[in-house]
């Protein structure tokens, strides 16, 4: 089974390109994917403006895994949702020197990390970091593709 957390910035293609979405939903019921989320996803999600919008991301969030962060950060993490880890190299790897700009990026990268999953973001610095970190890191349209999507 394809395991993966899910970033906003790399959620796109899930629900935008036509098909996709019925074809995530269709992994999952079948067992072939599961899709981790957090309150940071959540949180970004809850914050869209636009109704529309907001309602088809929260369509996909849905259909995944509510999971804790695998670290707390002061001011970005939920103390209920977070696990305190036992080190904290790995977020401040994440977080490229920029905290105030990477921290958010920084749990999902270390919650994939912590449930050996990968994860899918469009940030070009998460994926540089994680894939440092030895996370593996796709865009939504690679897994797209994985799971046999030839729309356009």
């Amino acid at each position: 089974m394809r395991r993966a957390a899910l970033d906003s910035n790399g959620v796109d293609p899930l629900v935008d390109l036509p098909g996709a979405f019925n074809l995530v939903k269709r992994a999952i019921e079948a067992g072939k994917l599961e899709l981790l989320s957090t309150h940071v996803l959540c949180e970004e999600i809850t914050a869209i403006k636009d109704p529309s919008r907001r309602a088809k991301m929260q369509a996909l969030i849905d259909l995944t895994r509510l999971v804790p962060t695998d670290a707390f950060v002061l001011d970005y993490s939920q103390f209920d949702q977070a696990r305190l880890s036992g080190s904290a190299a790995p977020v401040k790897a994440l977080q490229a020197g920029n905290p105030a700009k990477n921290s958010k990026d920084a749990l999902i990268g270390a919650t994939g990390l912590y449930e050996q999953c990968a994860i899918i973001t469009s940030d070009w610095v998460l994926r540089r970091e994680a894939t440092a970190l030895g996370i593996e890191v796709l865009h939504g349209r690679e897994l797209l593709t994985e799971l046999g999507y030839t729309g356009p």
